[in-house]
């Protein structure tokens, strides 16, 4: 028995609007079902981009944060070096280092939840404001520096964090992937690298 002859003589029975009718239904319903998944893959991805959108606000916001710590950092090592003009600089970049840090807090409050940050830009925030608050004349250089060190690690791993749950290390586009990793990775980690001999060299 022919395995198509069910369809033939289903066919052969039907007259011709009816056999119209079935082979619109066969060719409809898969075109419909994959319709439906290039419109869900449509949506994955515009929410896929949403959400990197707001990584990206985010990596905006803690670049300066990243930048003024270094600047604090090289600042607090000249004090404490017996630098006497470094106190100006210490108290002018704490300003803009507080600014870029309420700035943070601000899209933090409004995007957070999104991105599953919990507490964490609270903590980088009062850890900075301690660490500031505790620079006084004859700390010592090394144990100041080593601090400095220390929070600009936990800002570098927030960036990590943002870059995850953002799902920015996750792009599917390799290009973008390597612009990525360089920008939110790489570049970061070099330039917070702890060089005393330079930071030394601005007594």
């Amino acid at each position: 028995m022919n395995i198509l002859s069910p369809g033939i003589y289903l066919t052969n029975r039907l007259r011709f609007p009816a056999k119209f009718v079935v082979l619109a239904i066969i060719i409809v319903i898969p075109l419909i079902v994959l319709g439906l998944r290039v419109f869900n893959s449509l949506n994955a991805s515009i929410d896929t981009v949403a959400q990197e959108r707001v990584g990206r606000e985010y990596l905006q916001m803690t670049t300066p944060v990243l930048r003024f710590s270094m600047l604090q950092r090289a600042a607090s090592n000249r004090l404490l070096a017996g630098d006497a003009s470094a106190a100006q600089d210490v108290i002018s970049n704490r300003a803009q280092l507080e600014t870029a840090l309420a700035n943070l807090a601000d899209i933090d409050a409004r995007q957070g939840q999104q991105l599953e940050t919990e507490n964490r830009v609270q903590r980088l925030r009062e850890s900075a404001r301690s660490l500031m608050d505790s620079i006084k004349p004859g700390l010592s250089q090394d144990d100041v520096f080593a601090q400095w060190n220390e929070q600009l690690a936990q800002t570098l791993n927030f960036i990590y964090y943002v870059s995850a749950t953002s799902g920015m290390v996750l792009d599917e586009d390799y290009a973008s992937l390597f612009l990525i990793d360089l920008s939110t990775i790489r570049m970061p980690r070099k330039s917070t690298l702890p060089v005393r001999s330079a930071a030394s060299r601005q007594v």
